[in-house]
């Protein structure tokens, strides 16, 4: 299958993988807007700058599959075990060896594309085992996450500005008109979890999904979004978030804002530069000073 050019529609992961899905660039995904929102420049690095593995976002997809697909663990997670070799070696900083580096190039060719976690350890196979259990235990997500489908592809065109969107919601309830998104945090407070949203700008990610499975004809309507935090950190508590009406209606709002910026930076109508939304001519923006500087 082409993965740089998609026709609309809904792909199982067995038709379009994840790699495939994030190859893909005749659509633009929720993080492709959110680099846009920044600027029309980072969305250009965006689509340039080969992907860069991250030992979090390993983990963060490591524990989704031992959640969703645990038959698929093996096939799609590698787990390796470095306390072992750092106590074979010993010494103050056993992982600067060059022994401790061979071991462990040796290990991330034997995991090929798999995602690698270590057996133990901070963000480890321990870890996951605990969150999975807290899951389980917890009778609401345990039910929530029954005959469901995951990592499903939409692909579909807006039909306001004509702009190609793609999405990846983690679990799709068709039967209960639910999303669930997954996401590993440090703090799954609703204060801290809070500062997470606002961080990583996931209203427009979850309006995305939203308007996305409906778009592309997976779903007929979507009533809850819910997001399911599980803390990747002792004690590793799991905690289900359901996403306001009223939030759900301002984050679409500014993604439909952001379509509309977007068409006309794909006619040319933009500048690249921070100053995209400037009203003048010259590219001037007014600063605006954060509130909290006046207060003491």
């Amino acid at each position: 299958m082409e993965t740089h050019i998609m026709k609309d529609g809904v792909y199982t992961d067995k038709e379009l993988s994840i790699e495939a899905y994030h190859e893909n660039d005749s659509h633009v995904s929720a993080s492709g807007l959110k680099a846009f929102q920044i600027s029309p420049a980072h969305f250009k690095l965006s689509r340039s700058m080969p992907s860069q593995r991250k030992s979090h976002f390993d983990f963060g997809h490591a524990a989704e599959i031992k959640l969703l697909e645990p038959n698929q663990f093996n096939d799609k997670v590698y787990v390796m075990d470095s306390k072992i070799v750092c106590d074979s070696i010993g010494g103050l900083r056993p992982t600067s060896t060059k022994e401790f580096k061979a071991w462990k190039s040796g290990e991330l060719e034997l995991a090929g594309e798999r995602y690698v976690i270590e057996k133990h350890g901070t963000e480890s196979m321990d870890s996951i085992n605990d969150i999975d259990t807290m899951c389980k235990n917890d009778k609401l997500i345990s039910a929530l996450l029954k005959n469901t489908q995951n990592q499903v592809s939409c692909f579909w065109t807006d039909k306001d500005t004509g702009v190609k969107l793609k999405t990846r919601p983690d679990i799709i309830h068709v039967n209960r008109n639910v999303i669930i998104d997954v996401k590993t945090t440090v703090d799954a407070s609703p204060w801290g979890f809070g500062r997470s949203v606002t961080k990583f700008n996931y209203p427009i990610q979850a309006v995305t999904q939203i308007d996305g499975v409906i778009a592309s004809g997976l779903m007929d309507t979507v009533d809850i979004y819910y997001y399911l935090v599980v803390q990747k950190v002792e004690p590793y508590l799991v905690q289900l978030y359901r996403m306001t009406d009223e939030d759900i209606q301002k984050a679409r709002d500014k993604v439909s804002d952001l379509l509309m910026l977007f068409k006309m930076h794909k006619d040319g109508k933009l500048r690249d530069g921070y100053n995209y939304i400037s009203d003048n001519k010259h590219g001037i923006l007014d600063l605006k000073i954060p509130q909290y500087y006046w207060y003491d």
